[in-house]
């Protein structure tokens, strides 16, 4: 069950799909030790892999105060499955949504 850290501080869970990418370490996990030094629950897990595993992760949702997805392609039924288990969460979208891959190559204009 969700509920606040003893201190009245919130428990994150933050997930996306690759967990050393550079985003990744950019976004979110230069924080972690920040925001553990300030008394904060700050989980983080791998949303990759088998349908299961990924069941897993939404369904651990459900114990946190907040869920940060970190750029992951949820389908609707994982989306509604997060919604109706996690009291809050926020999207991180890369800067280019808009386009498959961002580190494709650019047309010239």
């Amino acid at each position: 069950m969700p509920g606040f850290t003893s201190a009245g501080l919130p428990r994150l869970l933050f997930f996306g799909p690759e967990l050393d990418a550079v985003s990744w370490r950019f976004r979110v996990a230069q924080y972690l030790p920040h925001l553990r030094a300030r008394g904060i629950d700050a989980d983080v897990a791998e949303l990759r892999g088998s349908a299961r595993h990924r069941w897993h992760v939404i369904a651990a949702a459900a114990r946190y105060d907040v869920i940060c997805v970190h750029r992951a392609l949820l389908s609707p039924i994982e989306q509604r499955s997060l919604r109706r288990s996690a009291p809050r969460y926020v999207f991180d979208f890369d800067d280019a949504i808009m386009v498959r891959d961002s580190a494709a190559t650019r047309q010239p204009s």
